[in-house]
């Protein structure tokens, strides 16, 4: 790696990135926070050689105008000539820095066959991700006197013209929801990744009455989502998205990382069930450690199988006698059956599975899932870790949004088969206790057993 620069100027996440080994690196978070400038500056720590080559890009041209401003601030200090505009600047050893666009997509084609010494990307959000990892096809160097590396920075707020920040956030494990404090390194095969996350109090040229007031307009400009991103630099938030609070890096773990944690002991364990004909049966398995934090072990989520398929499965996952909490719906007698049909989805499954009525009031079962999911202000991690391995929960709990009309309820299209299953486990696993005054209450067994009567439908089973 070519030898690493400072500024006393500058502040420590500022130096941070300066400094970095890592082949890529990452700088960002709220807006003001020097994104641009320290970009520029990174680009010059090979300057006196004369093969040396930078390439530095903003997603359209006319976005090019602050970075040119910028260099012509910092790069004549250096020995730095302007030309074409100040979109090419020449150094007195040979070495070049360049400044692209690529307006279209595909426009990366215009730059492959190039010896790329330093890759830049200016607002990363931007850019889609062909264009980022097609790029890195040609950070190269054809000589063991320069190192290449690649270098970006970026707000957290997704851009219409690029893929979005997850690839992002999953290529440089930046969490979900949280603001990270400190450097995050990601290692790769052969090589490491680094983000340095920044906000507008590491940007020492600006006074901080300036900020204040800046902070203040936009408290009152800003919807919520939009603060936490440019504001406070909060990855992943977005407009209505339900689970805000979920972090793929604080709520997801590998399968070891959780058996480590269970091989304390476990206080108690269950799972929940959504059941689907032709679309996807879900169970979750979940078990509580001694401190109470629950883990979501197990995932099962097939489409358009028989009863059949999915018993004999589900059993073999969830483990002899491990009470299953479903929904109640499956309960009571399906009458497109047949018209005086007796048997449910319940007894179906009897052969093989242990089914309980879960709760299907669904605002405490969305209650039940977010506060465990949050970092508590007197813990260190969330009391909801979900396996690495659960991949359908997962996906559903970073895509699911709030319903317009009823933001404490998720707009939900009928899709959201995990989030369902994990509803009925975890109003058990969470609040295990029922009390008199429950017993008859909608989504209870004493409110189907009711239903069931009224109807003179005698077949209803606890399980």
């Amino acid at each position: 790696m070519a030898d690493p620069i400072a500024f006393k100027g500058c502040s420590r996440p500022q130096n941070d990135f300066l400094s970095s080994g890592a082949y890529e690196a990452g700088y960002g978070g709220s807006a003001f926070c020097g994104k641009t400038y320290i970009l520029l500056l990174d680009a010059t720590r090979q300057i006196g050689h004369p093969l040396y080559y930078a390439l530095i890009f903003r997603r359209i041209e006319d976005e090019l105008h602050e970075m040119i401003r910028y260099a012509r601030d910092i790069f004549p200090h250096l020995g730095g000539v302007e030309k074409e505009s100040g979109k090419l600047w020449t150094f007195p050893s040979g070495a070049i820095i360049e400044f692209g666009s690529m307006h279209l997509s595909a426009d990366w084609t215009k730059f492959h066959g190039r010896n790329i010494t330093y890759l830049g990307f200016d607002e990363l959000v931007t850019f889609t991700k062909e264009q980022y990892l097609s790029l890195m096809v040609w950070n190269r160097v054809t000589t063991t006197e320069l190192t290449p590396y690649l270098r970006w920075t970026s707000n957290p707020w997704p851009d219409e013209r690029g893929d979005g920040i997850e690839w992002i956030m999953e290529r440089f494990s930046i969490p979900f929801g949280i603001p990270p404090k400190a450097p995050i390194v990601t290692f790769t095969t052969d090589d490491y990744r680094e983000f340095i996350p920044a906000t507008h109090e590491d940007n020492t040229e600006v006074p901080q009455d300036a900020k204040d007031k800046w902070i203040a307009k936009n408290r009152e400009a800003l919807e919520p989502e939009k603060f936490k991103a440019y504001m406070e630099g909060v990855w992943g938030v977005s407009p209505g998205l339900f689970f805000s609070s979920f972090s793929r890096q604080m709520n997801v773990k590998t399968p070891d990382w959780i058996r480590e944690r269970l091989s304390k002991g476990v206080y108690r364990a269950a799972a929940g069930f959504d059941y689907g004909s032709t679309s996807p049966t879900c169970v979750l398995k979940g078990e509580q450690d001694m401190e109470r934090k629950v883990y979501i072990t197990d995932e099962y989520y097939v489409p358009n199988k028989p009863i059949k398929h999915h018993g004999p499965l589900i059993k073999k996952m969830v483990g002899e006698g491990c009470p299953i909490y479903a929904d109640p719906a499956i309960f009571y007698p399906d009458s497109k059956k047949t018209e005086y049909a007796t048997t449910t989805i319940e007894k179906d499954f009897k052969p093989w599975l242990r089914l309980i009525a879960g709760k299907n009031r669904k605002l405490d079962g969305y209650a039940a899932i977010k506060e465990p999911l949050a970092v508590a202000e007197d813990d260190f991690e969330p009391s909801l870790i979900v396996s690495s391995t659960c991949v359908n929960l997962i996906r559903e709990l970073s895509g699911g949004m709030q319903n317009p009309k009823s933001p404490d309820l998720m707009a939900d299209d009928g899709s959201f088969h995990a989030i369902a299953a994990l509803r009925y486990l975890m109003m058990y696993i969470r609040v295990p206790h029922m009390g008199r005054e429950e017993k008859d209450s909608y989504g209870s067994f004493g409110y189907y057993r009711k239903r069931l009567k009224k109807t003179n439908n005698v077949g209803y089973a606890r399980g």
